[in-house]
């Protein structure tokens, strides 16, 4: 068991050092009232020829109405015979008369301090451990306030003082000082003063390892108090300040400033001070702090304005720092932030679901395709008699084909957009490969009588491009022209090489139908040119070269005026130090 969960114990210890102090304080007042006669009156200096009667030793307190011989041995170490000790041995009157001597008050006072101060360590390191728990347990004592328990614990000292005071004042008045029971009235006293102290310091000791000693404080509460009221008070102030519309509120804010300023500057001039200075510049530096904190909050939504243009959406504001003038203000920024974010987000989950969606379908399609082209190519090569037969066959053919590159445009497509594409940048040469495009496209644009008129520098054109990936860029582009181009014209492509890491090649035809779509639109997945939608295309072409050019760190960039269409491509030379 441990002894510091022992209430017998903890009992125990503060009843011994009970008796102890009241014993030592008992020693001490007896030493004291008859070495100094601190309880003689007036009355009795005054007849000193009234003879104080002899009081009787009772054995359980000694007393000392007179002043004995404290000599208790001799200078031969033999004891002093004392005619009056007629009845007590010279041993017990020598303990007696050294408790009584000086030198006995302070050993006792010395033997009792040190068990107070083991008892009080012995309290303090106890108190708050019972029996049977783990875990230290307070009563509802450790709520209460200490500052203000001193009060009605004073007063009770005070009283207890006040007590002894009187009566030692009427026992001198009667003559009665010597009164054996005097010395224990005023041990009784101070060791109910002792108790009381005692109490309240372990009253304290009791909220510190509970951790309420200033938390239950009267005065802590009473400031928490006055600052709450202070707060709601500014508050509302502050509120009702807010409600003048903001013009009316700034101009009342200059008005105060320069009122102020001139009244502290003509109190200056009639009562020059170093108070009103110090006033002077306290007011100038809040106008000045308030005017700064003005700005900050205005610099805070400016950044915030101005990175949400930028496409930063990633930029919040804290609401809670701000002044009430650019509370809205911010709380709308925040909103509108979020809600691109929300716009965005639902338009990639869209993105994605489309993209998902066309992958597999494409994927589930692209099987019975392959069989639907595989059985028409056995149909051409059988022997059909039916003329109208074969011109099914050849629908048939060109139809399936044509399903076969949708399909594949779109297979590519969901790869582009899903990032499952590996671009190997290596060195290419320009002319050479705007040569093998024309080539592969000459008897396509002959067929519409489109003439194709190339332009390039006389020095080599070297470009770092991905070689597969280029060529399906200008396929596309060259595929458009014979889609969309007005027959019997004239097509232009011109390679640029006026800029120092940048080859320009640019695309240049008439279009046989009216452009009435902006370049942005053409860009964008499944938009034709042609709103009629008449010609082969799945819409998708310019949005897969736009991917390609930019995974090759590209860009393209579309020009319409009138009916004719511009496509230019910006791709990054090769250079030697590459």
């Amino acid at each position: 068991m441990n002894l510091y969960k022992s209430t017998f114990l903890k009992t125990t210890v503060f009843l011994f050092i009970t008796i102890c102090f009241f014993y030592a304080s008992f020693v001490a007042i007896s030493n004291i009232t008859a070495d100094h006669d601190i309880f003689v009156s007036n009355f009795e200096s005054e007849n000193n020829n009234i003879q104080i009667p002899e009081i009787q030793h009772d054995g359980l307190f000694v007393t000392k109405p007179t002043k004995p011989d404290i000599n208790i041995f001799r200078s031969d170490l033999s004891p002093v015979q004392d005619d009056d000790s007629t009845d007590i041995s010279e041993s017990k009157q020598a303990n007696i008369d050294f408790t009584e001597s000086g030198a006995g008050s302070i050993i006792w006072t010395v033997i009792t301090l040190f068990f107070v101060f083991s008892g009080f360590v012995y309290h303090c390191i106890s108190l708050g451990w019972q029996k049977g728990q783990e875990n230290m347990q307070f009563s509802i004592i450790k709520k209460w306030p200490a500052d203000l328990l001193l009060v009605p614990l004073g007063f009770l000292i005070a009283i207890f003082l006040s007590i002894g005071v009187y009566f030692s004042r009427v026992l001198a008045q009667n003559n009665l000082a010597v009164f054996p029971r005097l010395q224990i009235f005023l041990s009784i006293i101070s060791t109910s003063i002792f108790i009381i102290i005692y109490t309240y310091l372990l009253f304290i000791v009791i909220q510190i390892k509970a951790d309420t000693l200033i938390r239950s404080s009267f005065i802590y509460n009473a400031i928490i108090f006055s600052i709450r009221i202070i707060k709601s008070s500014v508050n509302s102030l502050k509120r009702l300040f807010y409600y003048i519309p903001i013009l009316w509120r700034e101009i009342l804010i200059v008005i105060a400033y320069i009122s102020g300023n001139i009244l502290l500057i003509k109190l200056l001039h009639v009562f020059f001070s170093v108070f009103l200075i110090i006033v002077l510049l306290a007011f100038n530096l809040v106008f000045l702090i308030l005017s700064i904190k003005f700005l900050k909050n205005y610099r805070k939504i400016r950044d915030a304005v101005l990175a949400l243009a930028q496409g930063k959406l990633d930029h919040h504001l804290d609401e809670t720092k701000m002044t009430p003038d650019f509370k809205e203000l911010t709380r709308a920024v925040n909103n509108l932030n979020d809600g691109i974010n929300k716009a965005i987000e639902e338009k990639t989950k869209s993105e994605l679901f489309k993209t998902e969606l066309i992958t597999n379908v494409s994927h589930d399609i692209k099987t019975p395709l392959t069989s639907i082209i595989m059985y028409t190519d056995l149909l051409q090569r059988e022997k059909i008699n039916n003329q109208q037969a074969e011109e099914y066959v050849k629908v048939l053919v060109r139809q399936a084909n044509r399903l076969r590159n949708l399909i594949e445009d779109l297979i590519e497509a969901s790869k582009i957009s899903t990032g499952n594409i590996q671009v190997q940048l290596m060195p290419l040469d320009l002319k050479q490969m705007l040569q093998q495009s024309y080539a592969e496209y000459e008897s396509k644009l002959d067929k519409i009588q489109l003439k194709l008129i190339m332009t390039y520098p006389e020095q080599p054109c070297m470009i770092l491009a991905d070689g597969k990936y280029f060529w399906r860029i200008l396929d596309n582009l060259l595929s458009n022209v014979v889609k969309y181009a007005q027959p019997n014209t004239r097509i232009y492509l011109d390679v640029l090489d006026n800029l120092s890491d940048i080859m320009r090649i640019r695309l240049r035809n008439v279009s046989a139908e009216p452009l009435n779509i902006t370049a942005e639109q053409l860009l964008e997945r499944f938009v034709q040119g042609d709103s009629s939608r008449s010609k082969d295309g799945s819409g998708i072409g310019l949005s897969i070269a736009s991917s390609l050019i930019a995974a090759q760190n590209g860009t393209i960039d579309i020009q319409i005026d009138g009916d004719l269409f511009t496509v230019e491509l910006r791709i990054p030379k090769y250079l030697e130090q590459n």
